[in-house]
């Protein structure tokens, strides 16, 4: 009898040993669980942003960077008018400045002549 005895025990310390890992199974499916349905938000936030990006990419692709060209070749075009213009301008001082000059040698010389007279 003493045999059939520890013979239970065993039985019984088995049983629950097989519930307790019967438990961990049951929690660790759980975990799983959660985990799976953390990862699939995750993956739904990455499919959004992957949107967001391409999105943007098509956005910068067909309305910035065109606007961006555009702007920078009216900036071009101004760029050259101001030269030009500039150019006009300088060329009207350098004129100023010649005529300036010449009028004074021209008061020089007939101040000369006068004096010779």
């Amino acid at each position: 009898m003493g045999t059939n005895m520890n013979d239970e025990k065993l039985i019984r310390l088995i049983y629950e040993d097989v519930q307790k890992l019967v438990k961990m199974q049951g929690d660790n499916e759980k975990r799983f669980d959660r985990m799976d349905e953390r990862f699939e938000k995750l993956e739904a936030g990455v499919d959004g942003n992957r949107d967001a990006i391409r999105e943007i990419n098509l956005r910068l692709e067909n309305e910035i960077c065109p606007s961006i060209r555009c702007v920078a070749e009216g900036h071009l075009d101004l760029s050259r008018k101001l030269d030009e213009a500039l150019k006009g301008e300088s060329e009207r001082e350098m004129t100023i400045l010649r005529l300036n000059f010449l009028e004074g040698e021209v008061g020089r010389l007939k101040k000369q002549i006068e004096m010779r007279i």
